[in-house]
């Protein structure tokens, strides 16, 4: 368990006439999407981490991994030490694939994991939403707005379009704070009102808005603000 992470990176075998063997979650990406350097494999070993660790923590222990643990062959077909924008990417697309089709309600803790690792060590805020299907199965988590230090310019109207055009019944909405404050602010309460009220006009639901700061998460729904 990385920081209450649970991030599946395989520990690699080597073969003579392969050299690094490449795992499943990482082949079969499109090479479109993925950097030349980790194409061919990222892996890092199974390290165990508190689960009440702080952000800090957990990056302190990403980068001392760094030295012995991570690979990552370039497009010369050179093995070198990855660096951690690298791992934090691998990272992110094991976890996104955990999340794709997972039942919200039976699995929140994947989501959250997700969201950590995707938007806690942020430097500007980004609006997001996270997409779900009748069943609340996650359909796609897309990025829509990105702002600055403290603000986001948000369009209700953009979500709605988005939520129609990917045929969802409902929504998980998310934002960061790069403040490392998980406090709403009152913009943050009449966004979801605004949201929630415009996206009932299509029949979609808001099951939640989660804000995301370093490595701690509130909940709307918990907290009573839905």
């Amino acid at each position: 368990m990385w920081g209450g992470l649970a991030v599946p990176f395989n520990v690699l075998r080597r073969s003579r006439r392969q050299g690094l063997r490449v795992p499943c979650t990482l082949a079969s990406m499109r090479p479109s999407a993925t950097p030349d350097c980790l194409r061919c494999g990222v892996f890092l070993r199974f390290q165990a981490i508190p689960p009440d660790s702080d952000w800090s923590t957990i990056m302190s222990q990403l980068t001392h991994s760094l030295d012995s643990s991570l690979l990552v062959r370039d497009v010369t077909g050179d093995y070198r030490p990855a660096n951690a924008d690298e791992v934090l990417q691998a990272a992110q697309r094991v976890l996104a694939g955990q999340m794709r089709d997972c039942e919200i309600l039976n699995s929140p803790q994947v989501v959250r994991d997700f969201l950590r690792v995707k938007l806690g060590a942020l430097e500007h805020e980004v609006f997001a939403v996270i997409h779900l299907d009748a069943q609340n199965r996650v359909i796609e988590y897309v990025e829509m707005f990105r702002g600055t230090v403290s603000q986001t310019s948000v369009y209700p109207r953009e979500v709605v379009k988005e939520s129609l055009a990917r045929n969802s019944a409902a929504l998980l909405l998310v934002h960061n704070h790069p403040s490392g404050s998980t406090q709403p602010s009152r913009a943050d309460e009449t966004l979801t009102q605004a949201l929630k009220s415009a996206l009932a006009l299509v029949d979609v639901r808001v099951l939640d808005h989660l804000i995301v700061a370093g490595g701690d998460i509130l909940s709307f729904a918990e907290r009573g603000l839905l």
